[in-house]
């Protein structure tokens, strides 16, 4: 429960994206003063919010020096990749939930909308750009409970292959999945 409700709030989840390395990427090392100039957030806000991450075990101390007599740590992210199963929710932690799951289509909006601009920019100067425009599909069926099994497992699968499959030289690539029930 904890730790969904670290994970609920839009700065603590903005320092994570930070934290998780790109494809191919090491895991991305930064202090407090430099996740403040990446987020344009004051660095007394986001104290609070590093000491929760980092007490949920989401984050760690990376590295650790004297400056100017002052203790400064630089922080990275614990885990690259996130599963939350709704099984596991009680009552009482729909609620943050809700709040990460907000934030979590937010922060994907955001990432298609600048990506769709950036193919749009992309088709204007160039004949042919079909290999960088981006996908966005929404589709409801019907399945059977053993399909919809099936259909999550191979989302799974294939969200895990293409993640150990990074390639350094590679172009880096977004997916957002909420798979679910229909209502």
């Amino acid at each position: 429960m904890e730790t969904l409700k670290a994970l609920s709030h839009p700065t603590r989840l903005a320092i994570l994206r930070v934290l998780t390395p790109g494809a191919g990427d090491e895991m991305p090392v930064r202090t407090v003063k430099e996740l403040s100039a990446e987020l344009g957030q004051p660095v007394t806000k986001l104290y609070r919010h590093i000491n929760m991450l980092e007490s949920r075990g989401l984050i760690e101390v990376a590295a650790s020096r004297l400056v100017s007599g002052i203790a400064e740590r630089s922080y990275r992210a614990c885990q690259v990749l996130l599963y939350l199963d709704a099984s596991l929710l009680s009552p009482q932690g729909r609620r943050q939930s809700r709040a990460l799951d907000a934030a979590s289509f937010d922060r994907a909006r955001d990432s298609y909308l600048a990506a769709a601009a950036a193919a749009a920019a992309a088709a204007a100067a160039a004949a042919d750009s079909t290999d960088t425009e981006p996908l966005l599909a929404s589709i409801e069926v019907r399945l059977t409970p053993e399909r919809y099994v099936e259909f999550q497992r191979a989302l799974r699968a294939m969200i895990t292959e293409f993640s150990d499959a990074d390639d350094p030289a590679g172009r880096p690539v977004g997916l957002f999945c909420a798979l679910h029930e229909s209502k």
